[in-house]
């Protein structure tokens, strides 16, 4: 686009053409027009999109009452994981999507949960960018939305005003809802995505619902899990695990929501792979480029768990 000098050059470069909105694609074009980007300072996106997911973290941890050396230890754990490192050194959209989805999840909940219009405005915000940088941000966003308020109503037993739902779901109806209705709809239907969701709803429909494909992508999703670049996810969760008898941090109901909210982050890219599975020739193929970097959200809010976990102080019985 920056190049050509038009937004209709998206249609021709790249794997997924229109298909997919345009944040990264402008916020790479404004250098091009602000400077001809002779610094170039395009570059340097991804690497102030990946340190503004590592200090969201850390202000995250800091803001319960982890101490600095547990929540230094946690963000440079999480740098230098492989998949995690080369996902923050490429032009893909995982590591800005992550970034984006991540910190909205975590300001929204704490503004839900708080009642503070200008934290749920600002997760709001990220989420809908979240939605501007891949499609399925769009579910993605709505997904966590929706869980946050359930969460906050039965679990937190937050108030929720109706000023704070407005500023959680307006701003995700405006930022993607703006980009489907002028490019969307027409990129996505002639894609992979909207392939996808047209042959699941026609098989759907018919009554055929492939339940067997659930047990491969199980399959294929422990088998990627158990490698080298997941040791530190491993770690983490072993961490939450063991610390529930020694620290009780269950009983901490932020705590125990943002676990819930975790466990969504990985069940919703298996609902994605069960819906591609629909339309894709050779859908091994397909599991072996996509599985590792769609649980990049996941392998970032179980960190954070892990060092909310160990850190909890129990609760003295009476």
């Amino acid at each position: 686009m920056a190049d050509s000098g038009t937004i209709w050059a998206a249609g021709q470069w790249g794997g997924h053409s229109l298909a997919y909105p345009m944040n990264l694609a402008l916020s790479i074009g404004i250098f091009r027009l602000a400077d001809g980007d002779i610094i170039p300072g395009s570059k340097f996106l991804y690497i102030l999109l990946t340190f503004s997911l590592l200090f969201g973290c850390y202000r995250f941890l800091l803001r319960h009452q982890v101490d600095k050396i547990w929540a230094i230890a946690g963000v440079v754990g999480l740098l230098l994981i492989p998949l995690f490192f080369f996902h923050a050194t490429t032009g893909l959209a995982n590591l800005p999507f992550t970034t984006y989805l991540v910190l909205g999840v975590l300001y929204s909940l704490e503004g839900v949960r708080d009642s503070s219009i200008s934290q749920t405005l600002l997760g709001s915000i990220l989420l809908a960018l979240a939605a501007w940088t891949r499609p399925e941000g769009i579910l993605f966003g709505l997904v966590f939305l929706v869980l946050i308020y359930a969460l906050a109503y039965f679990l937190m037993k937050s108030r929720i005003r109706s000023g704070i739902a407005l500023a959680s779901f307006l701003p995700m109806l405006i930022i993607p809802g703006s980009w489907i209705f002028l490019l969307g709809v027409k990129g996505m239907s002639s894609d992979q995505i909207g392939g996808a969701l047209e042959a699941f709803v026609k098989e759907s429909m018919r009554g055929h619902f492939h339940f067997d494909t659930i047990k491969v992508i199980i399959q294929y999703v422990y088998q990627t899990l158990m490698t080298v670049s997941f040791v530190y996810f491993i770690f983490t969760l072993v961490i939450v695990i063991v610390s529930i008898p020694l620290t009780r941090w269950y009983l901490d109901k932020f705590k125990l929501s943002l676990f819930i909210l975790d466990v969504f982050a990985f069940l919703l890219p298996v609902l994605l792979f069960f819906i591609a599975s629909f339309n894709e020739s050779d859908f091994l193929l397909f599991l072996s480029q996509s599985t590792d970097r769609a649980f990049l959200p996941a392998l970032t809010m179980t960190m954070l768990v892990a060092i909310l976990a160990v850190t909890n102080k129990a609760m003295k019985k009476e």
